[in-house]
C-alpha cells in the first residue's frame, strides 16, 4: 500500500511540473529521489519475507544426518555446525531445540492435514549399564544406536535426544510406514547389545498429545565426544577403567573404531587366527558378532589390510586386523590403529591374568572340598575303628579299615586324576606318542579291564568292531585311558537292566587319500543321560552330568579326555537325552598298515622302566627273598616302617638309611655282594635320592656299582619324574603311595 501511494504522488508531481517549464529539472530529481524510497521498502519486505519462507521450510523438511558427509566424524561435525541445535554424542537434535522444532513441526503438519506420528523411545535399565560399565560405554552405545536409528529414519522424518536414554522420534509418515520403521529400530537393538551382565530392553511408546509429553528426567545430557580420532585414546582408557567387563567393553569398542575409520571388518584374533572378538559392517548385527565363521584367512600382503600385533611379554600372542574396501591408508590412521591395538592388547593381558585368578581360585576351591570329602571317611573311620579294638569287635574294626581302603583309594585316584590334569592344561607336558598297534589287541585289553566292572551291575555291554584295517600308529595308552574312562563313567550311570555299547568304526580314508583313514570310537549307553542344560558344562573339571547320583566320580575324568583328544587334533561329541542315555565319541584320523606287521615291528621293543607300572604277578614265587639284603633308603620314619613291613614279611633283611649320603656312606662300606637292592626315596636332606644314584653309578671301585639294583620310591608321580629317576641310573621308578603287589612283582624281575 505505501508504494502504491509512493507512486501515485510521483505521478502527480510530474504532471504537474509538465506544466510548469522552469521547475523541469527540479521534478525530474524528485521523480528519481521518491523512486528509490519505493524500491528500498519494496525489497526490504522481500527479504524478509524469503527469511521466513526458509525458518519455515527448516521447520518442515530439517536437515538430516543422512544429507551430510557418510564418514561419520565430517557428517557429525557439518551436522553440528547447523546453529549448534545437535546432541554432542548422538548428532541428534539436542532436548530444548529438538522439542521447539517438533511443535512447529506437528503444527505445520495439523494446518497442511498431513498425517504423522510422534513416538517416544525409551532404554529401558540403561542407567543400569552405566552404573556397570561406565559412562563412556554408556556414551558409546547411545552413539552407534543414534546412528542405527538415523539410517533407519532417513528422510521420513527426524530424531531428538530428550535425555540420556530416551529419544523423541517424528515421522512424516502413515502408520504402516512408522510401524515399520518402529520395528526395523527394535531389530537393530536387539543385535547391537548382548550384554554380559546388563540385559537392555527397548519401549516404544506413542505420543498422541505433545502437550502431554515431558522429557524423562531434566538432569543434564552426559556427553561424550565419539567423532573424534584423537580422542580415541582418552576414551578408549576412560571405557576400560570403568567397565566391569573387558570382552564386552572390546565389542562395543570395535564398532566404533570401524565406523570412525570407515572399515569393512575389525577382528581381534590368536597367533593362529582363531577368532576372539570380532565387527563387521555390512552383517546382520551392526556390532558385528554374527558374521560367520571361527577362523579368518588374511594374508598381510594384501594392501586393504593393516594388521598390528599383540605380544605379552614379548611373546607373539595374536593381533588386530583391520580391513578395508581401499588400499589407502594414512600415516595418521595407522600410528592411531598401533596404539588402540596397545591399548586394547594391555587390557586383554590384565583380563587374561585376572580370569585365570579366579579359576585358580574356583580350582583350588573345589581341590579343597574333593579332598576334605574322603579325608572326613578316613579320620572319622579311624576313630570308630579304634573304639571298636577298645570293645574288643572285631567284625566293626574290619568294617571300618575296609571302608577306610576304598576312601584313601579314592583319594589316590583323584590326586592322580589332579596331577594328570595339571600336566595336560600346563601345555608342554602332555606327549602324544606315534606307535604302532592293533584294533582287535587294544579291544582285547579294553575288554579284560572293563568287562567284569559293567557286568556285576547287571549291565550288557557289547563291543561291534567295524573296520578294514588292523594296524594302525597313534598313541594307544592315551586313546585306552580316555575310553576306559567313558566306559566307567557309562557304567556309573546306567542302571541295572541297561545296556552300553562301544563300537570302533572306520570311516573310509581322511582327505587326501594315502594310508591314513579315519576311526569313529563311541560309547553310547541307555543311562540316566545328562541335561541339556548341563551339557556344556560336562566336560569341565569336578562338574557332574547328576550330583544325585551316588556313583560319583572325581569329576576330572572328562576334562582330562577332552584335553587329550584335543591334542590328537579332534574333539569329543557328545549326544545325550535326559532319561534316555549318552552317546560320547571322537574321530581319529590314524595312518593304517596292512593286516600284518612289517618284519621289523613284530617284536616289540623293550619299554623303558618308567614307562608303564609293573603288572603284579600274584601267583609269583616270592621264596628266593629270604635272606636277600636290602637298603631302604627314606627321610620319613614312617615310610620306613611301612616299607620295611612289606619286606620283611616276604624274607627280606633290611637296613636302612635316612638320606643319600648316608646312603653311599653304608653301600660302600659294605663288601660286595652285600646287598641285593637298593629302593630310594627322591626328595631328602643333605643329599637326594637322583644324585645318590649317580654317585654310585659313576663309582668304578666297588663291583656292585653298576650292577646293583635300584629302585625310586617316590611321591614325585610326573612322566618326567620317572624319567629323570632312569636317567640318572635307576632301573625303576615307583610312585607313592606304593602298591605292595607291584612292589614284589618289581623285586622279583630285578632281584636274582
Amino acid at each position: 500500500m505505501l508504494v502504491l501511494i509512493i507512486m501515485l504522488l510521483q505521478a502527480g508531481i510530474i504532471h504537474i511540473f509538465i506544466y510548469v517549464e522552469q521547475f523541469i529539472f527540479v521534478g525530474t530529481f524528485f521523480s528519481f529521489l521518491l523512486c528509490g524510497v519505493a524500491l528500498f521498502f519494496a525489497s526490504k519486505r522481500i527479504w524478509r519475507d524469503a527469511e521466513a519462507e526458509d525458518r519455515a521450510k527448516e521447520i518442515i523438511d530439517p536437515p538430516k544426518r543422512g544429507d551430510c558427509d557418510t564418514n561419520i566424524a565430517e557428517r557429525f561435525n557439518q551436522c553440528r555446525n547447523i546453529k549448534n541445535h545437535h546432541d554432542l554424542t548422538t548428532g541428534l537434535f539436542n532436548r530444548d531445540y529438538g522439542i521447539e522444532r517438533i511443535k512447529k513441526s506437528v503444527a505445520f503438519a495439523n494446518a497442511e492435514n498431513r498425517e504423522f506420528y510422534l513416538f517416544r523411545v525409551n532404554i529401558v535399565d540403561f542407567d543400569r549399564l552405566e552404573i556397570t560399565y561406565g559412562e563412556v560405554f554408556g556414551g558409546i552405545f547411545i552413539a552407534e544406536f543414534s546412528n542405527e536409528i538415523s539410517k533407519i529414519i532417513e528422510n521420513s522424518g527426524y530424531a531428538i535426544r530428550t535425555s540420556n536414554d530416551e529419544f523423541l522420534i517424528f515421522y512424516d509418515l502413515n502408520e504402516p510406514k512408522a510401524l515399520e520403521k518402529n520395528a526395523a529400530i527394535c531389530k537393530k537393538f536387539e543385535n547391537l547389545y548382548h550384554g554380559e551382565a546388563i540385559e537392555l530392553s527397548l519401549s516404544i511408546e506413542n505420543v498422541e498429545n505433545l502437550l502431554d509429553f515431558s522429557p524423562k528426567n531434566n538432569e543434564p545430557i552426559t556427553s561424550i565426544n565419539t567423532t573424534d580420532k584423537g580422542n580415541l585414546s582418552t576414551l578408549m582408557l576412560e571405557l576400560f577403567e570403568r567397565a566391569s567387563h573387558t570382552g564386552c567393553a572390546i565389542k562395543i569398542l570395535l564398532g566404533l573404531i570401524g565406523r570412525l575409520f570407515a572399515l569393512e571388518r575389525v577382528v581381534v584374533c590368536t597367533k593362529d587366527n582363531k577368532i576372539v572378538y570380532k565387527w563387521g559392517k555390512n552383517e546382520k548385527s551392526p556390532m558385528g558378532k554374527n558374521f560367520s565363521g571361527e577362523e579368518i584367512f588374511c594374508p598381510d600382503e594384501s594392501p586393504e589390510i593393516y594388521r598390528c600385533v599383540i605380544h605379552e611379554q614379548a611373546v607373539l600372542t595374536g593381533s588386530i586386523i583391520f580391513i578395508k574396501n581401499s588400499d589407502s591408508w594414512a600415516e595418521n590412521d595407522k600410528a592411531i590403529l598401533q596404539n588402540i591395538t596397545k591399548t586394547i592388547a594391555s587390557y586383554l593381558n590384565v583380563e587374561k591374568s585376572r580370569f585365570a585368578s579366579l579359576e585358580k581360585t574356583r580350582f583350588l576351591t573345589k581341590v579343597s572340598h574333593e579332598i576334605r570329602t574322603p579325608m572326613n571317611s578316613i579320620i572319622g573311620m579311624i576313630n570308630i575303628a579304634l573304639s571298636a579294638v577298645g570293645e574288643n569287635n572285631q567284625q566293626r574294626a574290619e568294617d571300618s579299615l575296609k571302608k577306610i581302603d576304598i576312601a584313601a583309594k579314592y583319594l589316590l585316584s583323584l590326586i592322580n586324576d589332579i596331577l594328570e590334569l595339571s600336566r595336560i592344561e600346563s601345555g608342554d607336558r602332555l606327549r602324544i606318542e606315534n606307535n604302532t598297534f592293533s584294533l582287535n589287541e587294544f579291544l582285547s585289553g579294553i575288554d579284560s579291564v572293563i568287562r567284569d566292572a559293567i557286568e556285576s551291575n547287571n549291565i550288557s555291554f557289547n563291543i561291534v568292531k567295524n573296520y578294514e584295517h588292523d594296524y594302525v600308529t597313534g598313541d594307544e595308552n592315551r586313546i585306552k585311558q580316555v575310553l576306559i574312562n567313558l566306559l566307567g563313567n557309562a557304567s556309573k550311570f546306567t542302571n541295572p537292566g541297561g545296556t552300553i555299547l562301544f563300537t570302533i568304526e572306520e570311516l573310509g580314508l581322511s582327505p587326501g587319500g594315502g594310508t591314513c583313514a579315519g576311526f569313529k570310537f563311541s560309547v553310547k549307553d541307555t543311562g540316566i543321560g545328562i541335561p541339556a542344560e548341563k551339557q556344556a558344562d560336562i566336560f569341565m573339571p569336578f562338574e557332574q552330568g547328576d550330583q544325585n547320583s551316588k556313583n560319583q566320580g572325581t569329576g576330572l575324568g572328562l576334562a582330562i579326555s577332552r584335553n587329550i583328544i584335543t591334542a590328537m587334533g579332534s574333539t569329543i561329541e557328545l549326544t545325550s537325552e535326559y532319561g534316555m542315555g549318552s552317546e560320547f565319541s571322537f574321530i581319529l584320523n590314524m595312518p593304517f598298515l596292512q593286516n600284518t606287521l612289517p618284519e621289523s615291528t613284530e617284536k616289540a621293543e623293550p619299554k623303558a622302566a618308567h614307562d608303564a607300572p609293573e603288572q603284579p604277578d600274584e601267583t609269583g614265587d616270592i621264596s628266593h627273598f629270604e635272606g636277600k639284603s636290602v637298603l631302604l633308603v627314606d627321610d620319613i620314619d614312617i615310610n620306613l616302617e611301612i616299607v620295611a613291613f612289606i619286606l620283611e614279611n616276604v624274607g627280606f633283611v633290611v637296613d636302612v638309611a635316612l638320606n643319600g649320603q648316608e646312603a653311599l656312606d653304608k653301600f660302600f662300606e659294605k663288601p660286595p655282594g652285600h646287598f641285593d637292592v637298593i629302593l630310594m626315596d627322591i626328595q631328602m636332606p643333605v643329599m637326594d635320592g637322583i644324585t645318590a644314584a649317580k654317585e654310585i653309578r659313576k663309582n668304578t671301585s666297588h663291583p656292585d656299582a653298576k650292577t646293583i639294583p635300584i629302585i625310586a620310591l617316590s611321591a614325585n608321580a610326573f612322566d618326567e619324574d620317572s624319567k629323570k629317576s632312569v636317567e640318572s641310573g635307576m632301573n625303576h621308578h615307583i610312585n607313592k603311595p606304593i602298591n605292595n603287589k607291584e612292589l614284589l612283582a618289581v623285586l622279583r624281575r630285578l632281584v636274582k
